[in-house]
């Protein structure tokens, strides 16, 4: 951790929502097979999509977010050959965080001999705007520079720059052509934070400028939700999502695809599902891919509410040169893309048609919390039969994990099950258990009356010539009330305790009333300060005479549990 901030003081992490009069909901983009050829509008409801639906998984839900009061984020950016708008990206979320100083970021910045580079741009725009520093905030950004010449595809540089992730807690990855919104980070916090699931991951296909609300605000009602997709025509082609607009968006909405333009998790994440090196030259499934391995990790992916889409994609082309797919120098790029796309099929349980690369699957590919094939259809992909597959687009809910112990031991003193009791599981117990609530109760009825008699004894408004003979009939009658007629009970030194205090606060009691009324004629003033005596005195015997009561039940309780073993 860096200087001490404590976030959660600045943040109003809550659930409490600006209230809506319509619920979240979308229009089908287009009729086909894959929704059932469905038309018109469907109305979400996200609040219950950390639900499962089964009846057997009654009660079992994800770990709800633990956020510390400090730490770091990091923020991730893979660059081709993209250095001016890549160092705008950084300024924009240096410039607009709330907590700059807690911003770590990690740059895989291609370029070739004569490219702007991306440290150079953000360097530039730094001094500008604070004309101070030669380059605020340069001691917090890595650079990992690499000749764009050899690169090999998307996926082996988000690869390498998970490596720069050190000890943060956060971590966000997008494109290196982005523009932030004042306060992202805290925003991106609370959106996270509405998910209530630690294994949250915020992702979508953000959208462009033209989206960016007045006064660089986020949009006024909708979200981006990736719950569509095309290819996949036959079993061994890979599917690409596409996005549907969602309207009235207040929470983060369950999704089943993940998109690299934005990420935003904790950093166990990144950690725990590491991104596989070995897809080389893949761009087509590369999403996919990432969605699997997080999923079948435990991590549960949510497409952003309007309050979460805090940064917008520059989606001009002006600056473009050429791109990965381009680098023909490589002599082996056809056969190690042949040996990728057969690996990627591998691990997603398609149809495996030719040699593959094997290497490191233990690695990128560890014992699964969900399974491949649970995964496939949460995301209604069929391996084997197109025709079968769905988009998921209307609400989903939380698959539970097959496996929860991988969790619970990664998360100390989560329990995706809920382990019943030694009484739940002892009818006898449990019936005993109920009977003696019953009495309980009972008993608060019986001591309402007693502690009415405490309240009208504490008034002054009432004669005190005979307080004391008043005061004598009620500790006696607190005495028959904690003594019950029991011998054991009223043995117990606990009980004995309890009256011998009531006694003592009685008599203080009494000279409360004697000194307020010598002094409150002697003195002006003085009554407040008495009141507040005696009704501290109050507070004391209303809370002595409750404690009286949990005796008398829990003699009672043992006595019952005695009997019963």
């Amino acid at each position: 951790m860096s200087s001490s901030l404590a976030w959660l003081a600045w943040l109003p992490i809550s659930l409490a929502l600006a209230s809506t009069s319509r619920p979240q909901s979308f229009l089908w983009p287009s009729s086909g097979y894959r929704n059932d050829f469905k038309l018109g509008r469907v109305y979400l409801d996200p609040k219950s999509q950390n639900i499962p639906t089964a009846a057997a998984h009654a009660g079992f839900r994800p770990p709800i977010p633990r956020i510390p009061d400090v730490f770091d984020l990091f923020l991730g950016l893979p660059a081709y050959r993209d250095g001016k708008r890549c160092g705008f990206t950084l300024f924009s979320a240096f410039f607009h965080a709330t907590n700059p100083y807690h911003i770590h970021a990690g740059v895989v910045d291609q370029t070739q001999d004569d490219d702007i580079k991306c440290i150079r741009e953000y360097c530039r725009l730094a001094h500008t705007a604070w004309p101070d520093y030669v380059c605020k905030y340069r001691d917090q950004i890595t650079i990992d520079a690499r000749d764009s010449r050899k690169s090999d595809g998307p996926i082996s540089v988000r690869a390498g720059m998970q490596k720069l992730i050190k000890n943060e807690e956060f971590c966000l990855t997008t494109d290196a052509h982005m523009q932030f919104l004042p306060h992202w980070d805290t925003e991106l916090l609370i959106d996270w934070n509405r998910t209530q699931n630690e294994m949250a991951v915020l992702s979508t296909y953000v959208f462009g400028y033209e989206k960016i609300g007045p006064n660089n605000t986020v949009p006024a009602s909708e979200s981006s939700h990736l719950c569509c997709f095309g290819g996949h025509g036959s079993s061994t082609d890979m599917p690409w999502m596409y996005r549907l607009i969602i309207e009235n968006s207040e929470l983060p909405q369950m999704s089943p695809f993940w998109g690299g333009g934005l990420s935003f998790s904790k950093c166990h994440a990144e950690k725990r599902a590491p991104i596989d090196p070995h897809m080389t030259w893949i761009f087509l499934g590369e999403e996919y891919l990432r969605a699997m391995q997080l999923w079948t990790q435990g991590y549960d992916i949510y497409s952003p509410s309007r309050h979460g889409l805090v940064l917008f994609h520059n989606e001009t082309k002006v600056h473009t040169r050429d791109n990965w797919q381009s680098n023909d120098a490589n002599p082996n790029k056809a056969a190690e893309s042949a040996l990728s796309f057969e690996r990627l099929k591998m691990v997603l349980n398609f149809q495996v048609t030719h040699p593959a690369n094997a290497k490191d699957l233990d690695k990128y590919y560890p014992r699964p919390v969900r399974s491949v094939r649970a995964f496939l259809n949460f995301t209604g992909i069929s391996p084997s039969d197109t025709w079968a597959d769905r988009w998921q687009c209307e609400q989903m809910h939380w698959v539970p994990y097959e496996v929860p112990e991988i969790v619970e031991a990664f998360l100390p003193g989560y329990q995706m099950r809920r382990v019943p009791s030694s009484i739940e599981g002892d009818p006898e117990l449990a019936k005993e258990l109920h009977a003696t609530r019953a009495e309980l109760k009972q008993l608060e009825e019986e001591n309402r009356a007693l502690l009415r008699r405490v309240e009208v004894a504490l008034r002054d408004g009432g004669s005190h010539a005979d307080a004391g003979t008043k005061d004598g009939q009620m500790l006696q009658e607190i005495r028959d009330a904690l003594l019950g007629g029991s011998a054991k009970v009223a043995e117990q030194d606990s009980n004995a305790q309890v009256i011998r205090r009531v006694e003592a606060l009685l008599v203080q009691l009494h000279s409360a009333r004697s000194v307020g009324i010598g002094d409150e004629a002697k003195t002006p003033g003085n009554s407040n300060f008495l009141m507040d005596y005696k009704e501290v005195i109050a507070i004391q015997l209303g809370f002595v005479v409750l404690m009286g009561v949990f005796c008398v039940w829990r003699s009672r309780k043992e006595q019952r549990w005695s009997s019963v073993k």
